[in-house]
Order: C-alpha cells, then structure tokens, then sequence
C-alpha cells in the first residue's frame, strides 16, 4: 500500500476511533457534557442544539468513514470538524475570549487545552493530507 493510500487510511482510523468515542462519551452522560458546554463561551441559547448536534454529527461522520462509498465524504467531514475545533482551542489558548473557559467539555476532561491541542493535530495533520489527495483525485479525473 502506497502512502496516498494509507494516510487515509489511517485517518479515517483515527476518525472512527475518536468520533466514535466522543459521541458515545458525550451521549452516555448528557448531563456532564451539558455542564460542560455551559462552562465555555457560547450563548446558552445555543446549548441544547450543541448537546445534540455535536455528539450525533459525529456519529454520522463515523457512519460516512465505515460506508466505502461515502469514505471520503467522511474523511473531509471529520478533518472539517477537527479544525473547527482546533480553531476553537487556538482562540482559548490566545485569551481572545474575555475568560479562558474550563476545558471540561471535552471528552478528555483531564487534558489541558495545550494537550488537547496537541491531540487534535495529530488528527488534523494526516485529515488535511487525505483531504488534500481527495481533492487532487477528483481534480483529474474531472480534467
């Protein structure tokens, strides 16, 4: 297996993986992830359509990377969510918000916000190369 194949490969590993265990984590005590959502900058008008569309976006995400067909489709949708989250750990680690929030949320509740960014870059780095070999494969087979 050449490398353009077994970076997607693994990232789609790794996306099942991760997404499978947050959402399961997530929905298993909604409670614990409610608290925590509360606990971070967002307008608590938007906290019951986060407490849901968080964990079921990524099981669906899941449900795309173990459907062949729609793998890629899914490999783009986990690296698109990964990086928003990243961009949302880069603003808390920047003070843009007034206050630093808990890093209870997430699913690793005893990582720090530096190591959760950590771990989210090792997702998104090998994400954005498979997203960039999809995007270079449907490019020639369009030309």
């Amino acid at each position: 297996m050449n490398w353009k194949k077994a970076i997607p490969f693994v990232t789609s590993l790794m996306l099942v993986l991760l997404f499978t265990y947050t959402a399961l984590d997530k929905l298993s005590d909604m409670s614990i992830f409610e608290y925590g959502l509360k606990a971070q900058v967002f307008h608590s008008a938007m906290i019951p359509a986060l407490k849901w569309g968080i964990p079921l976006t990524e099981l669906l995400i899941v449900i795309l990377l173990l459907v062949p067909p729609l793998n890629r489709m899914g490999i783009v949708a986990g690296t698109f969510l990964i990086l928003c989250f990243t961009v949302y750990i880069l603003l808390v680690l920047s003070t843009v918000f007034s206050k630093v929030p808990c890093a209870c949320a997430g699913v690793f509740r005893t990582i720090t916000w530096q190591q959760q960014l950590v771990l989210n870059l090792i997702v998104l780095i090998p994400g954005m190369l498979s997203t960039a070999f999809i995007w270079r494969s449907m490019r020639t087979r369009t030309m």
